[in-house]
């Protein structure tokens, strides 16, 4: 078979199949790009900074669909209540998130540990005092970490940022959740407070959206995929039709020579006949 496949128009054929099918493996790829929801070109709603006492109520738990907001609040930092998360990466260095409760405007009196920003040196980091005046902060609502009971040489330094473990300290009541503070604003003036206070603003973006298949794209991607197969599988049978045509003819042109050489005497009929 391999001495038909090798016949000219069998390997120009050939040629032109691995066209095709190359062809429709690149339709496939682009039917399954084409399958992944790009999503809509507006602003996701987390993006839409909403005020924290109407999107989130203090005692309940933070749910997946309320996590990750950008929120608005006002209230005051309580500066000794101030605590320091460990191993937070900044630009690839290990650093320290300074964490200070925020006590709520509207929030029957429930604080929210607030992410002030990120130092890499913890003397620094604990030399970094909160503002006393009353603000308006924005940033982004977390849920909180797992809390680490693990054992600590310094007190006022975690390894997760926990509200479960932070009320046991500040002895204070507190949303099940953390904010990022991204801006700043105190007497209508806007506040980069992060840098003020001798540290470096602390950025968390959203949350990729989740990618959602269009089926009907798939189901295209793997049409295209099976009309790939379907043509080398076309060169294959059409090769081994003429394989085995070739055998035929072969064989015939064998049967009529042999006839052939019979008619003209070349061959002797055997007699199978026995004389009695």
């Amino acid at each position: 078979m391999l001495k038909t496949a090798l016949k000219p128009k069998w390997l120009i054929i050939l040629v032109l199949s691995l066209v095709i099918a190359t062809l429709f493996v690149l339709l496939s790829k682009w039917q399954f790009e084409q399958a992944e929801a790009k999503g809509s070109t507006e602003e996701p709603k987390t993006e839409t900074t909403v005020s924290l006492t109407e999107h989130f109520k203090p005692g309940q738990p933070l749910m997946q669909h309320q996590a990750d907001q950008l929120v608005y609040l006002s209230g005051k930092y309580l500066p000794k209540k101030q605590v320091y998360i460990q191993d937070r990466l900044r630009e690839g260095v290990k650093g320290y998130w300074v964490v200070t409760a925020f006590e709520v405007e509207g929030g029957d009196g429930n604080i929210i540990p607030v992410v002030r920003g990120w130092q890499e040196d913890l003397a620094a980091a604990k030399a970094s005092k909160a503002p006393d005046e009353t603000l308006y902060l924005e940033g982004r609502l977390l849920p909180p970490d797992a809390p680490d009971f693990g054992y600590r040489e310094d007190p006022e330094v975690f390894r997760s940022l926990s509200t479960a473990e932070l009320i046991n300290i500040w002895d204070v009541k507190s949303y099940a959740a953390t904010v990022v503070q991204f801006r700043a604003y105190a007497t209508g003036a806007l506040r980069f407070a992060a840098e003020e206070q001798g540290l470096e603003p602390v950025y968390v973006g959203p949350q990729p959206p989740q990618s959602q298949l269009n089926l009907l794209n798939v189901f295209y991607a793997v049409e295209w995929v099976f009309f790939a197969g379907f043509a080398l599988f076309l060169w294959f049978r059409l090769v081994r039709d003429d394989h085995r045509k070739d055998l035929e003819q072969a064989r015939l042109d064998e049967e009529w020579a042999q006839q052939w050489y019979r008619e003209q005497g070349y061959i002797k009929e055997e007699n199978h006949d026995r004389t009695e």
